[in-house]
């Protein structure tokens, strides 16, 4: 499936414009190495942050957009 079937755009709620807030969590890199038994080879590695979930409106494109979103799923 492909994006570009879709208009993503701001949440509406009572007919106001939610704007979005960016806001990112905290990780580390550590959790993917599970069998390194010397947790200090690893301080120099970034940490891995992911951006937090916000709503947002996400619907097809045009009625031709809809019939190929339908036809995939199938």
């Amino acid at each position: 499936m492909s994006l570009a079937a879709f208009d993503i755009s701001k949440h509406i709620k009572n007919g106001v414009t939610i704007e979005p807030k960016y806001e990112q969590t905290t990780g580390t890199i550590r959790s993917a190495f599970p069998k390194l038994s010397t947790p200090h080879v690893l301080t120099n590695l970034p940490c891995i942050s992911h951006v937090k979930p916000f709503k947002c409106s996400i619907t097809p494109r045009s009625q031709k957009a809809e019939g190929l979103i339908k036809a995939d799923v199938l």
